[in-house]
């Protein structure tokens, strides 16, 4: 892709989501942080 390891993809990925829930659908930050922390951990496989 762009030659970053896939672990950094899922990162950047999962704070995107991050940032999205908690901002723009009004989620509650810690389940926020739970969806970002899973998709980075199924992500960083």
């Amino acid at each position: 892709m762009l030659g970053l390891p896939t672990p950094i993809i899922g990162l950047i990925i999962a704070v995107f989501v991050l940032v999205y829930l908690v901002l723009k659908t009004r989620v509650h930050a810690f389940i926020a942080m739970l969806i970002a922390a899973s998709i980075a951990g199924l992500l960083a496989e």
